[in-house]
């Protein structure tokens, strides 16, 4: 397979007569392109121009592209019994996931990170590094503001169901802790 990269970083290569491109704005800057590399990727789009070969667009910035491979090294997501039901993510930097499960004997988080922490390491490893909070769902969105700037001590939170928003109120010495350097 001849793989292209073109001006502007964008990486082209031809599949069974189909152009398959990676954008420069659907790469992640942590990732090292180079010959004998091998990804995960999401498959963003396909768009099947009239009479003309269909062109696939490639991401490694997309969410899905975490709640995919968290699929391949965590069965009890293919079961269906744990959801991954939100993703959040800064591509290179860090992900933020809510998950749940309907099973009161599964620990989702538990489930996903792994004994001694081997399955979300095996996540972190195919995203270069990046660094992954998982959530549990709760049922008041009061509780999952909290947990999600853990290990910061929040104070109160103040929930604008009218504009979808929240204030959150911590000790000014714990701003780090909830949203990093």
């Amino acid at each position: 397979m001849k793989v292209e990269i073109v001006e502007g970083g964008k990486i082209i290569f031809d599949y069974n007569g189909n152009q398959v491109i990676l954008p420069k704005s659907e790469q992640v800057s942590r990732d090292e392109y180079k010959a004998g590399a091998r990804f995960f990727i999401y498959v963003a789009e396909v768009d099947q121009p009239e009479g003309g070969a269909p062109k696939v667009v490639l991401s490694r910035k997309r969410p899905e592209l975490v709640s995919g491979i968290f699929g391949e090294h965590v069965p009890e997501i293919e079961e269906g019994l744990i959801n991954i039901d939100r993703i959040v993510r800064q591509p290179g930097v860090k992900t933020k996931m809510i998950v749940s499960t309907n099973y009161d004997e599964i620990d989702p988080v538990g489930t996903l990170i792994g004994q001694k922490g081997i399955r979300v390491k095996a996540v972190m490893d195919e995203l270069s590094g990046e660094k992954i909070d998982i959530i549990p769902a709760y049922e008041n969105v009061e509780d999952v503001i909290k947990k999600s700037l853990s290990p910061a001590e929040v104070l109160r939170v103040e929930i604008d169901e009218d504009q979808a928003s929240a204030k959150v109120f911590i000790i000014p010495s714990e701003r780090p802790k909830a949203v990093g350097k």
